[in-house]
């Protein structure tokens, strides 16, 4: 028998944020479809003008605690 008050589920937002080499906008087109796929649609952005062009990802993480 599973106690279902026994596991609390928990979800945080985390946010990524990864170095890339994409410099144009017609680049981030190329990989919107798959980021939308991945990760969500507007869970995603690209800073280009960053110095590192920067992709940042909006992730959710579960964790069960006991």
């Amino acid at each position: 028998m599973i106690d279902a008050t026994s596991n609390v589920i928990t979800r945080q937002k985390e946010i990524s944020i990864f170095k890339t080499n994409l410099k144009q906008e017609n680049e981030i087109q190329n990989v919107s479809n798959i980021l939308n796929l991945i990760v969500g649609n507007d869970k995603w952005n690209f800073d280009l003008e960053d110095i590192d062009h920067i992709l940042r990802c909006l992730l959710y993480t579960s964790d069960a605690a006991d």
